[in-house]
């Protein structure tokens, strides 16, 4: 259920998107950056005076949105949308005040991780050459 949410939360959110003029324009992450309110901190000059730059964080945060609604329900794709879908809300995090919505949106990526993929990323650990992996157990991972 909790995937089936966080799929429609995407995609509607891109729909609904699609339908204010500033994200068709392309000055939607300006408005947010420019707003006391939503930044988290006072932005640069370059990034304010660069439309080109504004108006592309814009639209791939739309692209995104809309492509990780079906990037996530394929297996092809699920693991490196899952990648994105974090970094994404990691920069949201960073940038603007938006509450717990970046963590809560982060833990529900997290149901589209296998148990094996789990498993993998708690195994792995930077290793000096020659040394053995560390394992995680069968009964603390699962």
């Amino acid at each position: 259920v909790m995937q089936i949410q966080i799929v429609l939360a995407y995609i509607t959110t891109a729909y609904d998107k699609l339908l204010g003029d500033d994200w068709k324009d392309g000055s939607a992450v300006f408005h947010a950056i420019a707003s006391d309110t939503l930044r988290s901190f006072e932005p640069q000059e370059f990034l304010i005076d660069n439309a080109l730059l504004i108006r592309s964080m814009t639209w791939s945060t739309l692209v995104v949105e809309a492509a990780l609604g079906y990037w996530l329900l394929w297996t092809r794709t699920r693991r490196w949308a899952v990648l994105l879908a974090i970094a994404m809300h990691v920069g949201f995090q960073v940038f603007l005040k938006l509450g717990f919505f970046a963590p809560a949106m982060t833990i529900g990526i997290l149901s589209f991780v296998s148990a094996r993929d789990a498993r993998r990323v708690l195994d792995w650990r930077p290793r000096l050459p020659g040394q053995a992996p560390a394992r995680v157990s069968e009964a603390a991972a699962g």
